[in-house]
């Protein structure tokens, strides 16, 4: 469920009431999944080091109306919502976030990591060949977001 999506004609007290039981319940669900994949983790003896995590391109975001008038809007209201879920859980656990923005990741990987980009995608694309489908930009880009992550711990 969207949540900004779903408040968008509820009226803005119903709509703030409303996204706060979100927020909540997205913070709860962000626990718990992170629990049970550090756990998953620590039953293969391994452990996490921090978590890499896309940040959205735009601007920051204005009030809660402006939010609501705006589909746009609404579409990145959406993702800062389950951002900032993920964000908290890790922090709850220890864990440091190394964000990036999706349209420096590249760039940024290539300078941290010390590897030219066409090099980069190579062997992200390499890995999918390994893993199999679905290999599309969603999972590419998460995991040149955790190699950075990984770079940063160390």
């Amino acid at each position: 469920m969207q949540p900004y999506h779903a408040a968008e004609g509820l009226g803005l007290d119903r709509a703030r009431k409303y996204l706060d039981r979100c927020e909540q319940g997205a913070r709860r669900r962000a626990r718990e999944g992170l629990k049970k994949a550090l756990d998953d983790l620590r039953s293969d003896e391994r452990q996490a080091v921090g978590c890499g995590m896309l940040f959205s391109s735009g601007r920051a975001l204005p009030a809660l109306p402006a939010i609501l008038g705006s589909h746009a809007l609404i579409h990145s209201a959406d993702g800062e919502h389950f951002r900032d879920a993920l964000r908290e859980a890790a922090s709850h656990f220890g864990l440091s976030v190394d964000g990036v923005r999706e349209k420096e990741i590249w760039e940024r990987a290539s300078a941290d990591l010390g590897i030219p980009i066409a090099e980069l995608q190579r062997l992200v694309n390499a890995i999918g060949k390994t893993l199999g489908p679905p290999w599309t930009q969603d999972q590419k880009l998460a995991a040149l977001s955790g190699w950075l992550a990984l770079a940063h711990a160390e």
